[in-house]
């Protein structure tokens, strides 16, 4: 099992994600599109793949793309929010959850 990594490593691996993806996560929080659990749940996912290392790789060679490498956790996620497609839990708005959710011993299925 993969052990979770640094939270800010991760919490910066997945801003600079969004960011080579054209993801704007403020303006998708701020709009109600993203909510701070769905938010917090994509790091914790980042802190728990096994393609980390290959995420920092990535971002170094690639500083824009349309879309998530296939191998990153948060893919579908961050195209989800790119194209629109968001459905409502509660209040506030969260990216359908489509990508597989680790299971982690601090975060059980």
């Amino acid at each position: 099992m993969q052990s979770n990594g640094p939270t800010m490593h991760h919490w910066r691996l997945v801003n600079r994600m969004a960011k080579a993806t054209h993801t704007d996560l403020v303006a998708a929080f701020d709009e109600g599109r993203l909510s701070s659990q769905a938010w917090a749940d994509m790091v914790q996912d980042c802190r728990g793949c096994t393609w980390a290392d290959g995420c920092v790789d990535w971002l170094a060679e690639h500083d824009t793309m349309d879309t998530a490498p296939r191998s990153c956790v948060n893919r579908a996620r961050f195209a989800a929010l790119n194209e629109g497609d968001v459905e409502r839990l509660g209040d506030r708005v969260d990216v359908p959850i489509e990508v597989p959710i680790l299971n982690t011993p601090d975060r059980p299925r």
